[in-house]
């Protein structure tokens, strides 16, 4: 993991997290979503098409889990270390994509 953080910037830990929790924190994105008004972004560099939740500490207890949990907050400390402080924790979620325009398209 650190020369993946290393080299390409981030690390993907698979299976971090156990299904129940994954579920949970999809429930509790969409309850903030429902119950704040947010929506897709309305500016081209968050992008038409993406839903951005910041500050998801503030929204719901159920969102502490994922920097404090066992497979996440040891890599988190050995990148940065102990005493690491997180300022800010949000979600980004992609619709669907948009079509190609005519100039990115290959020729026929």
């Amino acid at each position: 993991m650190p020369d993946q953080i290393r080299d390409n910037g981030y690390t993907v830990i698979e299976r971090a997290a156990a299904a129940d929790l994954v579920d949970g924190l999809k429930k509790a994105l969409l309850r903030t979503e429902h119950e704040h008004g947010l929506g897709y972004a309305k500016t081209s560099f968050e992008g038409f098409k993406t839903v951005r939740i910041n500050n998801l500490l503030t929204y719901d207890d159920m969102f502490w889990q994922v920097p404090l949990h066992a497979n996440v907050l040891p890599v988190v400390e050995r990148v940065l270390d102990k005493e690491c402080l997180l300022s800010s924790f949000c979600s980004l979620v992609l619709g669907p994509a948009r079509r190609r325009s005519r100039s990115m398209r290959t020729p026929s």
